[in-house]
């Protein structure tokens, strides 16, 4: 044991007088009783702040949940966060699946009803094949560009 243990050990508190209950009591009854004392946080007549503080953590708590499983469902299963991966698991909706790429089917130019073949637009070749770079530094490749251009 320490000095202070010792010294608190030692120390007695004095009794309780006789009927402070009753005094206590009595007093606090005559007191008028201002709710507006027992509540200082109240600031409105309808929502006092401890209700306000419980809708603000319920709301940043839906709002961090909602997150959860929109990451773990656009994810598509590579994010498996414990208790949401459990969740989405049991809605058979927000199963997460892997998006399959279909196949890019590629546009081709067909001539319009009712033009002559001789008028309809073909693909020009040149467009198709890509220019070759001009050697040279970058000074040389921009005027070359810039004569063409003109």
């Amino acid at each position: 044991m320490s000095q202070l243990d010792q010294m608190l050990g030692g120390y007695a508190p004095p009794p309780v007088p006789e009927g402070l209950a009753a005094r206590v009591a009595a007093a606090a009854i005559q007191e008028p009783q201002d709710r507006g004392m027992m509540l200082p946080w109240r600031r409105g007549s309808i929502r006092g702040g401890w209700r306000r503080g419980t809708l603000i953590g319920s709301a940043a708590l839906g709002l961090a949940f909602t997150s959860a499983v929109a990451a773990e469902v656009a994810s598509g299963g590579r994010i498996e966060i414990p208790v949401v991966h459990q969740m989405v698991e049991a809605v058979p909706i927000l199963k997460a699946s892997v998006h399959k790429q279909k196949p890019v089917q590629l546009a081709s130019i067909e001539p319009r009803h009712g033009v002559p073949p001789s008028q309809a637009v073909e693909p020009s070749s040149a467009a198709a094949v890509p220019e070759e770079p001009v050697a040279g530094t970058p000074r040389e490749r921009f005027i070359a560009k810039f004569t063409e251009a003109k």
